[in-house]
């Protein structure tokens, strides 16, 4: 993706685009974990009401931790919820509600996850880093050298310079 489009067209294929890798992802995601979604007034899962997104790159560690977490929800007989999934300050973000005992094995597994989307390119999903795009209080992403190159992102000690 470049930050500036050189036209109106050019950005609505790209959110069309990203929209529809978004859309299939969660779609794919309560079709293989439907125990880990909120339920309709059907009993089928849904979309949990603050949304899901995460960045091409995590898809594949998220789907695992996915799967992970609905094994364990299974054999304990969690009721367990999806609240929101999204990137925030350059990292995955997982939130989650459940009943029944804690398991902390879901919430080891759920922040390990959040803290390898630190090292996971969000857009390649190659080794990543956290870069920053502008001084101060820039964007923040976790990228790969070759994607933070072409997005203009620099890490965070070569921005201090």
């Amino acid at each position: 993706m470049s930050e500036t489009f050189k036209n109106v067209g050019e950005m609505l294929d790209y959110f069309t685009k990203e929209e529809n890798i978004q859309e299939r992802f969660v779609e794919r995601l309560m079709t293989a974990y439907p125990q880990l979604f909120p339920k309709d007034a059907d009993g089928k899962p849904r979309e949990p009401d603050c949304g899901v997104w995460c960045p091409v790159g995590w898809q594949p560690m998220f789907e695992e931790l996915c799967s992970k977490v609905a094994k364990i929800v299974e054999e304990k007989n969690l009721t367990f919820k999806i609240e929101q999934v999204k990137e925030k300050f350059g990292g995955l973000r997982f939130y989650y509600s459940w009943s029944g005992d804690r398991v902390d094995e879901i919430s080891d597994l759920i922040h390990d996850a959040e803290a390898r989307s630190f090292k996971i390119c969000e857009v390649t999903g190659e080794d990543g880093e956290l870069r920053i795009k502008g001084k101060g209080y820039g964007w923040l992403k976790t990228l790969s050298d070759g994607e933070a190159g072409r997005q203009g992102y620099k890490t965070l000690k070569e921005e201090e310079r």
